[in-house]
C-alpha cells in the first residue's frame, strides 16, 4: 500500500509541472475570478432590499457554488491530463515504466481534483473577501452553517475526485473527448437542476448531503468497474 501511495505521489508531482507551466489554466482561473466577483457584487446589490431572494442566492453561493467551480475548472484540465497525452503519444512512455495504468489514472485524477478544488476555493474566498469589505461581512452569520461547511470541505472534494476519475477513465479508453464532456455536463446539469429546484429554497440539509454521499458511492462502483478495462494495451490502442 505504501508503494502505491508513493507511486501516485510520483505521478502527481510529474503532472503538476505540466499543469503549472500552462498559462491557459491560470487565465481560466483569473477569468472565473473576475466573472464570479462581478456577479456576486451585482446580485448582492440588487437583492439586498429583498431578504427572501438574498437568502436564496447566498445559500446557493455558499452551499453549492464550489461544486460548480471545481467541476468546470477540472473540465479544463482533464483533456490535458488524459486525452492530449494519449493523442501526442506521451502516455506510451509513461506506461512503459513500472507504473500501472490504474496508478497513472488515479494520480492524474487526484491532481486534477486537488488543483481544481483549491483554485475554486481561492476564487470564492477572494470574491467573499471583496464582498465582505464592501458590506462589512454582514452576510456571513446567516450562511455558513455546519452542513454547508461539511458539503464544501469534505463531500465536494470526494465527489469531484470520483467524477474526474470517471471522466479520465473514459478519455483513456476512447478517442473522442466529447464523450467524457457529455458525461460531465450531463451530471453538472442534473446537479444544477436539483440544486435550483429541490434544495435552493432551504439551507443545505441532511437529505441533500445524503444524496451526494449516494452519488459518490455510485461513482466509486462505476470507477471500480471501469478500472478493470484500464490496461496499457487498451489505452494505447484507443489512441490509434
Amino acid at each position: 500500500m505504501y508503494n502505491g501511495f508513493r507511486e501516485i505521489f510520483i505521478i502527481m508531482r510529474k503532472e503538476s509541472k505540466t499543469v503549472f507551466r500552462k498559462k491557459g489554466y491560470f487565465i481560466s482561473v483569473l477569468l472565473f475570478l473576475c466573472v464570479d466577483t462581478f456577479i456576486i457584487m451585482r446580485l448582492y446589490e440588487t437583492l439586498i432590499l429583498k431578504p427572501a431572494f438574498l437568502n436564496l442566492f447566498l445559500n446557493i453561493y455558499f452551499g453549492r457554488h464550489l461544486v460548480f467551480l471545481t467541476l468546470f475548472l477540472g473540465w479544463t484540465l482533464t483533456p490535458q491530463m488524459f486525452f492530449r497525452e494519449k493523442a501526442e503519444k506521451t502516455i506510451e512512455s509513461l506506461l512503459a515504466t513500472p507504473l500501472t495504468p490504474k496508478i497513472v489514472w488515479i494520480g492524474k485524477s487526484l491532481l486534477v481534483s486537488l488543483v481544481a478544488y483549491f483554485s475554486a476555493v481561492c476564487i470564492i474566498f477572494i470574491s467573499i473577501l471583496i464582498l465582505g469589505l464592501a458590506y462589512s461581512f454582514e452576510f456571513i452569520n446567516h450562511t455558513l452553517t455546519v452542513n454547508s461547511i461539511l458539503l464544501n470541505f469534505t463531500i465536494t472534494p470526494l465527489l469531484c475526485f470520483t467524477l474526474f476519475c470517471l471522466i479520465g477513465g473514459i478519455q483513456f479508453l476512447t478517442n473522442d473527448v466529447r464523450i467524457s464532456s457529455f458525461v460531465l455536463f450531463g451530471i453538472a446539469f442534473l446537479y444544477s437542476f436539483l440544486a435550483l429546484n429541490k434544495f435552493s429554497n432551504v439551507e443545505v440539509g441532511y437529505i441533500e448531503l445524503t444524496s451526494y454521499v449516494v452519488l459518490i458511492i455510485i461513482l466509486v462502483l462505476v470507477n471500480t468497474f471501469l478500472g478493470k478495462f484500464l490496461t496499457s494495451e487498451r489505452i494505447i490502442t484507443s489512441s490509434a
